[in-house]
């Protein structure tokens, strides 16, 4: 089975590599190293977060969102209009920048300015962030006279921990005396990190080099998205710095097989790992989809115990309509076995029985246009209520090449059943005038795509015959 990283992995490795203080909301370009933001930069300053701007509200939590801080300015590598020990407001306008948390405060943050004012809000798009998270830059930086103008090969290595439980806080540690390797162009050196977890070398000729950091059992070395990375190759060129960072993951595997309670293997049923005891923090998801032949696997499992559940919020659909179950089968929690895993750890072989699936009829038919010609880019939906908003009843097929559709709804569900298609001016690129025409009446009639008249379908037993007609006939789809 191939590895699966989920957006939730993505975004708590994030929160781990970046600071719980680097929510960015939006895509900014790949960011210069640290030389090159240097000479573009005005400014630049390490700055302490002195005293909120306003006083949090009840909060509770250190992650609860402030809108700024009074900082003081604790020193300056370049620039004249920032002296050290000024003081002056900074707010993040949560664009394409670090949003601050109430955990922030007392925090040093190293700050890139472009201009020479504004020095109130937080500068978009620039290597800024929180000092311990820009230490490579400061060791540059503090250094600069003596090094600048020299190639230089540096990064960050951290040990990365993602809190499981509701109360724990996912962070990552800077691992000081780590061994890294780097070699190329008849070089082979190794260096190893201080202790802020940096590591760097200057004066290597320009060429192609490979970096590898030493090995640790039980964690795996990752990159910025979260996949293995071993080792790293970079391109150094005259006068010029090239950066690679390594995060450290927990390195265990959690796989079984997941089966009907007929003992038939089940594929694309969603199996969850939860902690045994207490309540899941916030972020926190592990969640595989069984292979066809039932398979699943969990990887990358914080240490602690856990149990396998099926359908954990218990909504129940056609598409999945197996009631929440563990691995023993039922609902009962108690009788969920318990797994306790740690670094290095490969548990195989467990076995998921799924609960008795609600029951479920088939609804059938074709999808045409006006003249009898299939549908074959559209979608047959069945709703349980307006449509605006999708209902655990709701459910949707697409029609075969000759529009014939089979759609599979929770026995006894009443509904309206319909068919609607996006209207492509390349699909239907013969008859472009007249699919604007249909556009401009859908758009009047206020509906997103064009649709079949609904029909009543009352989920008692399995239907067939069911004929979806548009009102219209286009040219044949390409």
């Amino acid at each position: 089975m191939r590895t699966k990283i989920s957006l939730i992995d993505i975004l708590i490795t994030s929160i781990l590599m970046a600071s719980a203080t680097t929510a960015f909301a939006c895509s900014c370009a790949e960011s210069p190293t640290v030389d090159k933001e240097f000479v573009t930069s005005k400014h630049v300053a390490i700055l302490k977060a002195a005293s909120y701007l306003e006083t949090p509200k009840n909060s509770n939590s250190p992650a609860d969102r402030v809108s700024g801080f009074n900082f003081v300015v604790q020193k300056v590598f370049k620039g004249s209009a920032l002296k050290s020990g000024q003081q002056f407001p900074m707010i993040s306008t949560g664009m394409c920048s670090f949003d601050f948390e109430t955990r922030d405060l007392g925090r040093e943050y190293l700050i890139y300015y472009f201009g020479d004012d504004r020095f109130e809000i937080v500068p978009m798009c620039t290597r800024s962030g929180a000092a311990e998270w820009r230490a490579a830059d400061i060791l540059y930086l503090e250094n600069i006279r003596r090094v600048r103008g020299l190639t230089r090969i540096s990064g960050f290595v951290g040990q990365g921990q993602v809190a499981s439980l509701e109360g724990e806080e996912s962070r990552t540690t800077p691992l000081a005396g780590h061994n890294v390797r780097i070699t190329g162009h008849g070089r082979n050196i190794q260096v190893k990190t201080n202790k802020n977890g940096v590591y760097e070398t200057y004066d290597l000729p320009p060429g192609n080099y490979r970096i590898e950091p030493e090995r640790i059992a039980g964690f795996v070395p990752t990159n910025e998205i979260r996949t293995r990375t071993d080792s790293a190759n970079v391109v150094l060129l005259a006068n010029g710095h090239a950066e690679k960072d390594f995060h450290y993951d927990i390195d265990n595997a959690i796989s079984g097989k997941l089966l009907s309670a007929g003992g038939k293997p089940l594929e694309r049923v969603r199996l969850d790992l939860i902690p045994a005891h207490g309540k899941p923090a916030k972020y926190f998801v592990k969640t595989d989809y069984s292979e066809k032949d039932g398979t699943f696997k969990f990887e990358r499992v914080p240490k602690g115990t856990y149990v396998i559940v099926g359908n954990r919020d218990n909504v129940i659909t056609a598409e999945y309509p197996y009631p929440r179950f563990y691995a023993s089968g039922t609902d009962d929690r108690a009788q969920a076995p318990e797994i306790t895993i740690g670094p290095g750890d490969v548990l195989d072989g467990f076995v998921v029985r799924a609960s008795r699936p609600v029951e479920t009829i088939l609804i059938s038919g074709v999808l045409r246009f006006e003249d009898g010609s299939p549908v074959t880019t559209g979608t047959v939906r069945f709703v349980t209520g307006n449509g605006e908003v999708r209902l655990p009843g709701d459910a949707y097929a697409y029609p075969d090449k000759t529009g014939n559709f089979r759609l599979n709804v929770l026995k006894g569900q009443k509904g309206l059943i319909y068919g609607y298609v996006p209207l492509n001016t390349w699909v239907f690129r013969n008859c472009r005038d007249r699919v604007k025409a249909i556009q401009l009446e859908t758009e009047r009639a206020k509906l997103p795509f064009p649709q079949t008249p609904r029909r009543m379908i009352e989920s008692a037993s399995e239907t067939s015959g069911v004929e979806l007609q548009f009102p219209f006939t286009l040219c044949a789809e390409k």
